[in-house]
Order: C-alpha cells, then structure tokens, then sequence
C-alpha cells in the first residue's frame, strides 16, 4: 500500500472530496468533481501548482502598513523623548497600531484560506504557524509576525532546509524565543533548545550538552528595530570551538542547522507532524519511513513530500476518513467554503476563532495548539453550533437578545446590530441542488457537508424535518420549506460528524 499509487481507476468522488478536505479546507460539489475528472495525479498536481483555480480573491497581502516607518522610528528615538508621559503616550499609541493592524491581518488571512486563489498554500501556512510557533503576546510587534506569516504562505511549500535557516533569523522569531538577547557572555538557550525538541528532531534524540553548545553557537543575531532586519554583531558571537551532535568546529547558527538536517531523526520527526495534520493520527511506522526516505533524499522539499502521500492509497485508506477532528479555524472556512458564502463583515471571522479556541498569531505556547480532542468538548460544541447559528442567517433582534446572542453580541459589528440579517443566508435550493423531494435533498446537504454519511437514524429525522405534512408536501420554492431546510442545514454543521474531516 505505502509504495504505490493511487490510481484513476480507482478515483471515486469520495476520494476526491476527501483531498480536497484535507489538502484545503473543503470545497463545493463542482469542485469535487472537477478534481474526480481530473483523476488523482491531475488532481493532486492541480492542487499543489503555484496557480490553483480554486476560488478567487486578492493574492497578496494587505499593503497597509503606515504605521511601520512611525513605530520604527518612533521606538528608536524613545530614548531621546523628555518626559515618562511622551515615553507612556507613544506606548500607548504603538500598542494600538499593533493591535489594529493584526486584527486586520487576522480577517485578511482568513478570507484568503477561504476565497484566495491558493488554498493548499494557505493551509499549508496555517501548518507552519503551528509549527514554527511565535506569538504576538511576547514578540509585541505586529509587523513582524505578519511577515513571518507571510514568508510561511510565499515559502511553505518549497524547502524546509531554506524555512528552518529563515525562521532561525525571522525578527519575529528572535523576539519570541530571546535569541535576539543570546549573547557570548551571557547565551540565551530558550532558541537552542526548542529548534532541537520541537522544529527538529523531538525529544531523545539531543543532549542538554548539545543544548549549551548550540545555543553559543547562535549568538550575536540582533533585530535592527529601524529596519525591522535581523543583522550579526560580531561582537556578542562566541567564536570559540564547539561540538554539536558529535561535531566539532568553530561553528555558527548556520552550521548548527545544517548539522540538525543531516540527523536521522529529522525526517521521521517531520514526517509524523505532516501525517498528524494532513491523514490520521496514528499513522504506520512503514508509511513514515518510506516517506522519510524520500524526504530527506529530496533535500527536504516539502510539496513533493505532499504529493506522496495525497497519491498514497494509505491517504485513502478507511480508517483515514473522518479521523482529525476540525480546528476552528478548519470549521469556519469550511463551512463557508461548503456553504458557498463570503466571509461576513467586520471582525467576526477571527473573533470567532478565538471564542473556539484558536486565535491566530497568538499560539498559546511555544509547542503550538494540541489540536486533536483538544479541539472538542461540551461547551466548544455549542460555541460551535452557535457560531453556526450565525453564520446561516440566524441573527435577528431576538436572537441578540436571547444568552446565546448576548455572548457572541460583541463580534457583530456595531452597524449590523439594527439589521434583521447580518449575513445573507445560503441558498437552500442551491444546497439541495433543487431535489424534488425531502430524502433526495437530505442526501445533497450531507454529501456537501459530511465527511462519512449520518446514520439511518440522522438522515430519516432530518427528512422528516424539512417535510412536517409529509413528503408530498414538500417544496423547496416555499418560503417555509426553505426556512426548514436552512435549519436542517444547521443541525447537519452542528452533528458530532460535522467536528470532523
């Protein structure tokens, strides 16, 4: 299994679905079936090539950055204001801009996952961001953690070797693991020891001596806070000899990385993280090592590794299917996605993730989310469901005043707050696909929005749902009906198999 590939005779639309799932965040049915007709090498090329043609959308990111030069300068010239209350007001005021601007860059980035032209590049970063992990908590600089988000979704799918050497000297990343205060006489190992247990090789596989010694062989990368550039000072190096991993030598930062990527434990290391993420929790040991074999033989290029096993039939196999539960972040672009509805206004977006628990560039530690059953419990379920609720159309003044609205009241913007309907709800006639009866339109709305079919069970009270006085009753051009059916449609996104991929 782990040595093949798929092949077209083979490609079913399940199939095709499940890649879009896990290789983006989901997708309609003419997608789906695009990448059937494709089959699974056009497919899996189609999604992994610099130019997808799924979704449309800006390609870049925002361009506002006017308040860098200011806050730039600004802090370099601190020292020289007069008074503690110019010192305190220009604080304050660097405090809000960076506020402001990754609140902005939030919403950006979400709508790109959502409607951008690359939705693979864009998971593919989100990736990174939990592996790479900083957060604007301690780097306290907004510009520099939108351009480390930034180098992820231009580089995440080249070169790991080039990413691990770029991320040890990314501004951002210096500020939030004190390699920018690693020095000769006094090192800092906080970089030395993660880029070893957590972007590397994982634990047991270094010793607390190669820790020390790594570390003084970062030293002396400081950020220029004007430029916003790392630099060397020679000056805070320490050019003596050390020994990394059995290596010995006057070594740099440089010199260190290349001696990690050389370690047999790096690819397996990596390779495990990439399953975890993209196929099932527990993935086979033969799988991993046949995949780190041609990992570490590519010179760790990363979108070939992905081709491997989006074309593996172990990708494919069953006990793959509905086996990662959604991040949050997975949860609102794809219902979106599915649903086929834009982003709503404001800040919703990425206030909602954070009320699901991931708010994005602020990681809670440096080992990223748990991810997993983290994601899930009794209350992240009705959040969910609520969130949902929203998404669908649900709001009205009512709703606002009832204690789920009061909850989620703060993430509707101001000027919405009087409408009867925040957010357009989808098309019940498009979800459906214009089925004539309730069981045909049960079908479409599952088959669009769940990884597995319901149980007997699920499937036949949601018929019954949508067809009250049975089903020669039904039609889908009534406005009721369409009312029920959009219900339906919320009870399907709120199902413990909606949770998962």
């Amino acid at each position: 299994m782990f040595g093949t590939t798929m092949q077209d005779e083979g490609w079913t639309l399940a199939d095709a679905r499940h890649l879009l799932d896990r290789a983006c965040f989901g997708g309609t049915p003419a997608m789906i079936q695009r990448l059937h007709i494709l089959g699974p090498e056009g497919a899996v090329d189609e999604l992994l090539g610099h130019s997808s043609g799924f979704g449309n959308g800006a390609t870049s990111s925002p361009e506002s950055y006017s308040a860098l030069a200011h806050r730039r300068l600004a802090r370099a010239a601190e020292g020289n204001l007069q008074s503690d209350d110019a010192r305190k007001s220009l604080k304050k005021m660097t405090s809000k801009n960076d506020r402001k601007q990754a609140d902005t860059y939030r919403e950006f980035w979400l709508s790109q996952m959502a409607q951008g032209v690359h939705p693979v590049g864009e998971k593919m970063a989100l990736f990174w961001h939990g592996h790479f992990t900083s957060s604007i908590r301690d780097v306290k600089d907004s510009y520099a953690m939108v351009q480390q988000i930034e180098m992820y979704r231009e580089k995440g799918l080249g070169s790991f070797s080039s990413l691990l050497h770029d991320i040890t000297l990314d501004p951002a990343m210096l500020a939030y693991l004190n390699n920018d205060k690693n020095k000769k006489k006094a090192p800092n190992e906080n970089y030395a020891r993660e880029v070893m247990e957590l972007f590397t090789l994982g634990t047991g596989n270094y010793t607390e001596q190669d820790v020390v010694e790594a570390a003084r062989a970062f030293t002396g990368w400081r950020t220029n806070k004007e430029t916003g550039v790392a630099r060397f000072a020679k000056r805070r190096h320490d050019p003596s000899t050390k020994t990394v991993l059995g290596r010995t030598g006057n070594l740099g930062a440089s010199d260190v990385l290349d001696i990690l990527l050389e370690q047999p434990a790096t690819a397996p290391f990596l390779v495990r993280k990439f399953l975890n993420f993209y196929a099932t929790p527990e993935p086979d040991e033969a799988w991993v090592a046949e995949l780190s074999t041609s990992f570490r033989d590519s010179g760790y290029a990363i979108r070939p590794l992905l081709r491997k096993i989006f074309l593996s039939p172990a990708f494919y196999a069953r006990n793959t299917r509905a086996a990662l539960f959604k991040s949050p972040v997975d949860f609102l672009v794809s219902t979106l996605r599915r649903l086929e509805i834009p982003p709503p206004p404001g800040r919703f977006m990425a206030s909602a993730c954070d009320l699901l628990g991931q708010k994005l560039l602020e990681p809670p530690n440096v080992k990223g989310w748990e991810g997993g059953e983290a994601w899930i419990s009794s209350s992240t379920i009705m959040l969910r469901a609520n969130v949902a609720w929203m998404l669908m159309g649900g709001i009205d003044k009512q709703w606002l005043r009832s204690d789920e609205g009061r909850a989620l009241r703060k993430f509707i913007p101001q000027d919405a707050r009087e409408l009867r309907h925040w957010i357009a709800a989808p098309d019940p006639v498009l979800l459906t696909e214009g089925a004539p009866d309730p069981e045909t339109a049960i079908d479409a709305v599952c088959n669009r929005l769940l990884p597995v079919a319901p149980s007997s069970t699920t499937r036949n009270r949601l018929c019954e749902y949508i067809a009250p006085f049975g089903p020669d009753a039904y039609r889908i051009t009534e406005p009721q009906t369409a009312r029920l059916v959009l219900d339906a449609v919320h009870m399907t996104l709120s199902l413990p198999e909606y949770q998962l991929t």
